[in-house]
């Protein structure tokens, strides 16, 4: 079958659409199945194309909204960033400012306040943990203290003996 040229397929399109008994399916069967591709795309509705043009720009649309509703929220969040920084360095100000008299009474209230606060921090034990504890403690001390009365018993006659001095 020779190539027929787009005019002449445009043609044979139309006489296809008009007549509804004759469709382009059927010369398919016989002919070339790219002509008929192509006598698809071109008898291709153009509401279907318009709708899918629009379907396309609402969607870039919506991307670049996206977008741009990103960089707003990273740009507030730094407004509200920066605000909270003005803000502690405005109450900064207004602490010392406030301050009157000696600089060693404001230094000595700024430290008992940091040691209230570091107290409310501590884990504080248990009466029955405090007893174990003290218990331990207590063995420690007496294991230790004879264990240094026994060196001690045992190395000084050495140090007498070796220096002379009798004993």
């Amino acid at each position: 079958m020779a190539k027929k040229t787009r005019a002449q397929r445009k043609k044979q399109t139309q006489r296809a659409m008009s007549s509804p008994n004759q469709a382009p399916i059927k010369e398919a069967q016989v002919g070339d199945v790219s002509d008929v591709v192509e006598a698809a795309e071109e008898a291709v509705d153009p509401a279907v194309a318009a709708a899918e043009a629009e379907r396309a720009e609402r969607e870039a649309a919506a991307e670049e909204a996206r977008k741009l509703s990103e960089r707003e929220a990273k740009q507030r969040a730094k407004l509200v960033e920066r605000e909270k920084r003005a803000s502690k360095r405005a109450e900064a100000k207004r602490g010392r400012k406030e301050r009157r008299g000696p600089k060693f009474m404001w230094k000595l209230v700024d430290y008992i306040k940091n040691v209230r606060t570091e107290m409310k921090r501590v884990t504080w034990p248990t009466r029955p943990e405090v007893g174990r504890m003290s218990l331990v403690v207590i063995f420690a001390l007496v294991f230790f203290g004879i264990l240094i009365y026994i060196v001690d018993s045992a190395v000084t006659p050495v140090l007498y003996a070796l220096s002379g001095l009798g004993g």
